[in-house]
């Protein structure tokens, strides 16, 4: 089963981006392990949508796909600065 969210919050020196994923009603927090370029509206998808650790997401915007690092999943509003490290 595919995830699909958006990029919604973005904290470059960090290489940490926050994925809306309405279905889940929270964010899910990844970091970029390459240079491909993400903003803020990106579409994302992934194969499994509580994988934590290594996981290949795909940038529907953009047309790229690329190995991430996933930090959490289901991070509401309040806490998504801090769990960008911003």
């Amino acid at each position: 089963m595919q995830t699909h969210g958006v990029v919604r919050a973005i904290n470059p020196r960090r290489g940490m981006v926050g994925v809306w994923v309405e279905e889940q009603n929270g964010y899910t927090i990844i970091e970029m392990l390459s240079s491909h370029e993400v903003e803020l509206g990106d579409q994302m998808t992934w194969l499994d949508g509580y994988t934590m650790g290594s996981c290949q997401y795909r940038n529907i915007t953009k047309g790229w796909i690329a190995e991430v690092y996933v930090q959490n999943h289901d991070v509401n509003a309040q806490n998504l600065k801090q769990q960008l490290l911003a």
